[in-house]
């Protein structure tokens, strides 16, 4: 339920602004007030509706906002989910989740930026705040700030003050901006730091949140020791960086990105489901490796002919 209610108030943040600038030009064109209040509020219907498809495209908000999303306190989880219950709705349905929007993956980029020094709680329930503060993770948007809402970024109390991170941000929004333009899309550039046993993911990460919409967790679902799916790849699931992402560190340093250390773009391949990281005693641990799987030679030989096209 929190995560429908984190999709709303983001639905309602573009619709507003949407509504707000068509009443501006009503107002300059004047006419009778009851002309410009029903024009509003046909306006109004169309903007909302607009807005909650766009909202769902660019899955800005819960990535998979299921009101019948696992609750229960006692079924296996990653060791490092506490009882917060927004915690655990982020683990059952975000975290691991294959992301291919450039908007979203420019916001976990950003928010596990913030995270430095913090702990993931500490941001996870700042996100709405930070939605709105930095305009929906709009970086063409977030590229133009300028010192005055730089200084009321700085003055937010719904974000974390820190005045090298919001500048960071800034600044990368505009390298972020110029990946897009040389590479088509940010999505196409960081995906090829994935783990190559992890890049399946990518054309069949639907495969994980299917399962997830599906599948209530009990303690059944927990592999047993001789049911361990074990990838190609190592597991990492106690470390905190791997070679690919002091790889994509590296790379992003030199596109201009700031906050990006091996660390940070570990938790954030973690995050957006470039690797399965989910621990073998999680509910979603077979789960995540089945959408982690190579691809199937049919699937191969459909990206050779979409390519060809």
């Amino acid at each position: 339920m929190a995560f429908v209610q984190a999709c709303s108030s983001w639905v309602t943040v573009v619709a507003a602004r949407a509504v707000r600038q068509r009443l501006g030009r009503l107002r300059a064109h004047g006419g009778p007030l009851s002309v410009v209040c029903l024009s509003a509020q046909r306006f109004t219907a169309r903007a909302c509706a607009q807005s909650e498809e766009r909202g769902a495209k660019l899955r800005r908000c819960c990535t998979r906002a299921d009101m019948d999303a696992p609750s229960s306190q006692d079924v296996p989880r990653c060791k490092w989910v506490t009882d917060d219950p927004l915690y655990i709705a982020y683990h059952d349905t975000e975290w691991g989740v294959p992301v291919h929007d450039d908007t979203r993956l420019f916001e976990m980029l950003t928010l596990e930026g913030a995270q430095a020094g913090l702990n993931w709680l500490t941001v996870l329930k700042r996100r709405e705040s930070y939605r709105v503060a930095f305009d929906g993770f709009d970086a063409r948007i977030i590229a133009t700030y300028g010192a005055e809402k730089e200084e009321a970024l700085l003055q937010d109390p719904g974000i974390i003050r820190h005045k090298l991170k919001v500048k960071s941000t800034i600044g990368n929004a505009q390298a972020f901006l110029r990946v897009q333009a040389e590479h088509g899309s940010f999505d196409s550039f960081i995906w090829s730091f994935a783990p190559k046993n992890d890049r399946a993911a990518k054309a069949e990460g639907d495969t994980l949140s299917k399962k997830r919409k599906s599948s209530k967790p009990s303690a059944a679902d927990a592999p047993r020791n001789d049911q361990l799916v074990v990838d190609a790849r190592p597991v990492f699931l106690d470390m905190t960086e791997t070679p690919e992402s002091r790889q994509m560190s590296k790379a992003l340093k030199e596109k201009g990105f700031r906050f990006v250390g091996p660390t940070i773009c570990h938790a954030f391949m973690q995050a957006v489901g470039m690797v399965n990281d989910h621990a073998p005693g999680c509910w979603l641990y077979a789960a995540g490796a089945r959408a982690s799987a190579p691809a199937s030679a049919a699937t191969k030989r459909a990206r050779r002919n979409a390519s060809t096209k």
